[in-house]
């Protein structure tokens, strides 16, 4: 039995229709697409914080204690960390994959910022505060130390590498602190340097460190990563 006349799509139906679609696909695709990649750099941060974690432990076997904040003088603990890792590259000014440092005329204080990474919200490059005592790149990561004060040894990793977007403090890129006592704390941990969040983690704070906050919530808030600027 055949169809009858009545029941056939038009042309301009079936073009009206694949339009329709078209135009759902392309508001949807993109959050589909974000949220996959928010998915991958929050599985990718957990992973890093317990590499990182498995090293301190590493060097607690070798030295007979835990490693402190306050056992490394100035530039020494990026050798030590650096020694439990292989296929890794030293990181100097100006070398290729690694970051660089630009001016940033807007700052009359630290006038030095890295060219690669941005703020949590994107609204300036970050400073190189936190991140001038050491760096090196394995092949998915892009570590950087902060070892000036016996008190503040900061660890951040680019948890996806350097060469891979967003580059962005709070998004792909994470700081850790070791404390005096030897414990490893997400940096933005309440009641320590970075807790306060308006100024550490937030969408409207021109801070150039905004950001380096972030790592407690994006591990503890479930909603963290579906909020991100």
């Amino acid at each position: 039995m055949g169809l009858s006349r009545n029941s056939a799509f038009t042309l301009a139906e079936v073009l009206i229709t694949l339009g329709i679609i078209g135009v759902v696909a392309s508001m949807t695709l993109p959050a589909i697409l974000q949220n996959k990649q928010n998915k991958e750099l929050q599985t990718a941060l957990l992973k890093n914080y317990s590499i990182i974690q498995q090293v301190l432990d590493r060097m607690t076997l070798d030295r007979g204690v835990r490693p402190k904040s306050s056992d490394f003088d100035y530039l020494e603990f990026t050798p030590e960390f650096l020694k439990y890792f292989n296929r890794t590259t030293m990181c100097n000014e100006g070398q290729e994959g690694c970051a660089s440092k630009i001016e940033d005329e807007n700052d009359s204080n630290n006038k030095t910022m890295i060219k690669e990474y941005l703020t949590y919200n994107k609204s300036r490059n970050v400073s190189t505060t936190y991140f001038d005592d050491g760096k090196f790149r394995t092949l998915t990561e892009y570590y950087m130390f902060e070892n000036q004060f016996p008190e503040l040894l900061i660890i951040t990793v680019d948890v996806n590498g350097i060469k891979k977007k967003p580059n962005i403090w709070g998004h792909d890129l994470f700081s850790f602190q070791l404390l005096k006592n030897g414990k490893l704390i997400p940096a933005g941990t309440p009641n320590t340097n970075f807790a306060n969040k308006n100024t550490y983690c937030s969408a409207g704070s021109t801070h150039k460190l905004n950001g380096i906050g972030c790592t407690y919530y994006a591990i503890t808030d479930k909603s963290y990563w579906k909020n991100l600027p």
